[in-house]
């Protein structure tokens, strides 16, 4: 019987062995999944992300302001007969910048970015087939009707035209009166300076007035995408997200399974499980050290058509992935480190706890042997000695021998 009982606890342990290399494998990569999954699908991380690499750091003011300070751009807008191109022909980049900021300005930006990741996100656990993705161009259009827009971009585009001459001055003059453009774009002196500068500022407003509140994006942008691949892009996405929620069960589970086979007391909870997810975490931490050596490998081996054709937007994928990258391996290092601590204290409580036992047994047997000893020396000083045999009396008769000697028929 006793035979039986140690080949099952044997066995008992095998298979809770083969339950803890499990574990060591599935905890992290369950772990790595979340991190990819909140890494990829949340709002304000990626806002956050977007906002450091690309918006505070002028990355997005410079492409607007390479976007919109073109020949393409100004082709068709005129101003009183002159083209928006050559008014702004004289400007600097430092002087488009500051008009892009004043037009576009970063609280602006930030708001865009946070729409569009919104609906982004919305729209793939959705069932629509298009996304509703716009930019909000009302406050640039009230900036330019109502605000400050439209003068200090007038004013900028007037002071970087150069100094008049005389000539130059009466044909702006003329300009202004309406008898035909000028030959030449100059700044003049004041007055006509302001009168300019009131005139262009009218202009601007007059051309803030097409703009349109919203301008929707979304059919441009997936135009060339069927609506049978939209859908297998979401259900993909989905399907990984599902995965990514669902794969943190399966550690629990054979946890569970440990659980049944070979814990009986607190000491060998803390211990086998303490000892799974430790060795877990120290995997974990080994498999984010292999992702952070080949993060720039991967993600140049992914640009490298894309910076050919595109320069720009292949930096600004470089920046957002690496970005995306970087935060996901430290969330998925910080919680593998956090579970090896974890584990490995739990584990060492529980090997405090046996040995505790293990001493407390000890000290109990140590203490149930003297208890013994000294009962036992007790009962011998009190146990009473047997009395030495006595010596008959002289004298004294013997009650089986007769008093008289037998006479008569008996003699």
């Amino acid at each position: 019987m006793e035979e039986r009982s140690g080949c099952r606890n044997r066995l008992a342990s095998i298979l809770a062995g083969m339950l803890v290399a499990l574990i060591v494998i599935t905890f992290p990569l369950a772990l790595l999944a979340q991190s990819v999954e909140s890494g990829l699908f949340s709002s304000d991380s990626l806002t956050a992300l977007i906002e450091a690499r690309l918006i505070s750091t002028g990355f997005v003011n410079n492409l607007i302001t390479r976007t919109v300070f073109t020949e393409e751009a100004m082709n068709g807008v005129s101003m009183a007969g002159v083209g928006l191109g050559d008014a702004f022909a004289y400007l600097s980049a430092e002087e488009q910048q500051e008009i892009v900021k004043r037009l576009f300005p970063e609280d602006w930006l930030r708001s865009q970015v946070e729409s569009f990741l919104e609906h982004t996100l919305a729209w793939l656990e959705s069932d629509k087939t298009q996304p509703d993705w716009y930019i909000d161009l009302a406050p640039m259009r009230d900036n330019l009707l109502r605000g400050g827009g439209a003068a200090s971009t007038a004013e900028i585009m007037i002071a970087s035209w150069p100094e008049c001459s005389p000539e130059e001055a009466r044909a702006l003059t003329a300009f202004i009166s309406e008898q035909g453009p000028p030959a030449t774009l100059c700044e003049p002196s004041d007055p006509l300076r302001y009168q300019l500068i009131d005139d262009a500022t009218r202009y601007f407003r007059q051309i803030a007035e097409d703009i349109p509140m919203q301008l929707q994006i979304g059919e441009q942008v997936l135009s060339e995408s069927t609506p049978e691949r939209i859908q297998a892009l979401k259900d993909s996405v989905q399907g990984f997200r599902r995965l990514a929620t669902a794969s943190m069960l399966l550690p629990w589970v054979f946890l569970g399974l440990i659980m049944a086979l070979v814990i009986r007391s607190w000491s060998s909870l803390l211990r086998w499980w303490g000892g799974a997810l430790g060795l877990g975490g120290v995997f974990g931490l080994l498999i984010a050290s292999r992702l952070s050596n080949l993060q720039g490998q991967q993600i140049s081996s992914a640009i490298t058509n894309l910076e050919r054709q595109a320069p720009e937007l292949a930096r600004a994928f470089s920046e957002i992935a690496g970005g995306i990258i970087s935060g996901m391996l430290e969330a998925f290092a910080l919680s593998s480190l956090l579970w090896t601590i974890f584990g490995a204290g739990a584990f060492l409580v529980g090997l405090l706890i046996k040995r505790g036992f293990r001493l407390s047994l000890r000290r109990e047997q140590a203490q149930a042997a003297a208890g013994r000893s000294t009962e036992k020396k007790a009962h011998t000083e009190l146990a009473l000695p047997q009395p030495p045999p006595v010596e008959p009396l002289h004298g004294v008769p013997d009650p089986d021998d007769p008093l008289d000697p037998p006479s008569g028929i008996y003699g």
